[in-house]
């Protein structure tokens, strides 16, 4: 899902955190990219100061999305295998992986909040 995508998705009123979900899942899928804060409805709503709202932030008790796969694998793995070689991470077994497990950390947020 691109920044246009997720901002319609937004302003149509549906849940942030579903939209989050199905960001990671389309990067599971191969069908999407994580372009960072620039695609996720979450830090679109809860950038800055208002992280510490973020329904993340309240499940982890870290801002920055500490202690989640995204922080935790994702970026790393991005760092030493893609960033600098092939920065299309739609390919890579180990991407889709982290992007899985993603997904079931957002599924658990989102059950912890209903």
């Amino acid at each position: 899902m691109d920044q246009i995508g997720m901002i319609r998705r937004i302003e149509n009123g549906e849940p942030l955190i579903d939209i989050t979900i199905d960001k990671w899942k389309d990067v599971a899928n191969g069908d999407g990219l994580c372009l960072g804060m620039i695609n996720c409805a979450l830090c679109h709503a809860y950038i800055g100061e208002r992280c510490k709202s973020c329904p993340i932030c309240k499940f982890t008790g870290f801002a920055n999305c500490y202690s989640t796969p995204f922080r935790d694998q994702w970026l790393l793995h991005y760092m030493e295998e893609h960033y600098c070689k092939d920065p299309d991470t739609r390919k890579c077994p180990v991407c889709k992986d982290i992007a899985l497990r993603e997904v079931e950390f957002l599924e658990r947020v989102k059950s912890a909040f209903l």
